[in-house]
């Protein structure tokens, strides 16, 4: 495959190659100004995502709990999606082992507990109505 680079051009079209080059190494492909009557393309770096939207992200994966924090979306043995205050939080009981994590992402296999199907139901509501009841 043929070398590409941050701020290379490319003139009316750019080979599939590079747009193959820039999903494999975090870079996209965007128009920019024309010159002339003459299409141009730029390849450009993904920008790293802020500290605001790392924490957006994470919270969209996870929920704080008295336990760690729970993955909402959780994949089973099979490979399935399951998601975890709808699809399992039902089937829970006190004393039934659960994965939580830290905010880095440490695992840890700890023991249902009563405070903690009660954050869990709370965590629901107030992804149902949008605040803490």
């Amino acid at each position: 495959m043929a070398d590409y680079y941050v701020g290379q051009i490319f003139i009316n079209e750019y080979p599939p190659e590079a747009a193959q080059w820039c999903d494999e190494n975090n870079y996209y492909i965007d128009d920019i100004e024309p010159l002339g009557n003459q299409r141009r393309f730029e390849i450009f770096a993904i920008p790293e995502p802020t500290p605001e939207e790392q924490e957006a992200e994470f919270n969209r994966q996870f929920f704080n709990t008295s336990l760690g924090y729970v993955r909402r979306s959780v994949t089973m043995k099979d490979g399935s999606r399951k998601d975890f205050l709808c699809d399992i939080l039902p089937l829970l009981q006190v004393g039934v082992p659960v994965l939580t994590y830290t905010r880095e992402l440490e695992q840890s296999k700890v023991l249902v507990t009563e405070q903690f199907l009660n954050e869990c139901k709370q965590q629901l509501l107030i992804d149902f109505y949008g605040v803490q009841l």
